[in-house]
C-alpha cells in the first residue's frame, strides 16, 4: 500500500505539470479565439510527449515482459482515449451547459468554462490513466505474477510477435 501511495504522489506530480502545460497551451489557444476543444487537443498532445518521457522514468517501472513497443502502444491508447474523454467533457461545458456562441459574444466567460470543463476532464483522465498504467504497464511488485494476468498475456504475446530487431 505504501509503494502504491508513494507512486499515485509521483503520477499526481507528473500529471500536475503536464496539466499545466495543457492548461497554458488551450489558453494561449482560446485568447487567439481558437475553439475549446482545438485547444483542448493541442494542449493535451503537448503535455503527453512531457507525460509519457516522465511516467515511464519516474513512475511507472518497465515490466520485463512486455516490449517497449507495447508499453508504447499500450500508453498512446489509452491516452488517446484519455484525449476523447477530456474533449467530450470539456465539449459539454462549453456546448451544453453554455451555448457555444459565447465565444464570440462573451469570450471570458467561454474561456472560464472551458478552464472548468478541462480540469473536471483532467481529474476523471487522470484517474482512468492511472488505473490503466498500473494495470498494463507496470511491473508487479515481486516481479511474480499470476499468469492469466491480461498484462502477462498481453506481454507474452508481444514478445512472441515482435520483429526481429524491435525492442
Amino acid at each position: 500500500m505504501k509503494r502504491l501511495f508513494g507512486q499515485f504522489v509521483k503520477f499526481a506530480a507528473v500529471g500536475g505539470i503536464a496539466f499545466c502545460i495543457n492548461w497554458s497551451v488551450m489558453n494561449v489557444l482560446l485568447m487567439a479565439h481558437f475553439g475549446s476543444i482545438l485547444g483542448v487537443s493541442i494542449g493535451f498532445l503537448v503535455a503527453l510527449a512531457y507525460n509519457y518521457s516522465a511516467s515511464m522514468s519516474h513512475v511507472f517501472i518497465h515490466r520485463r515482459d512486455m516490449p517497449r513497443w507495447t508499453e508504447m502502444m499500450v500508453f498512446f491508447l489509452n491516452s488517446f482515449i484519455g484525449l476523447g474523454l477530456n474533449d467530450f467533457i470539456v465539449w459539454i461545458f462549453t456546448n451544453v451547459i453554455i451555448s457555444s456562441h459565447l465565444s464570440e459574444t462573451d469570450h471570458v466567460r467561454y474561456t472560464l468554462f472551458a478552464n472548468i470543463g478541462l480540469l473536471v476532464g483532467s481529474v476523471i483522465v487522470a484517474a482512468w490513466s492511472f488505473t490503466v498504467r498500473k494495470v498494463l504497464l507496470d511491473e508487479p511488485k515481486d516481479g511474480n505474477e499470476e499468469k492469466t494476468v491480461l498484462a502477462h498475456k498481453l506481454g507474452t504475446w508481444a514478445k512472441k510477435h515482435t520483429p526481429k530487431g524491435w525492442l
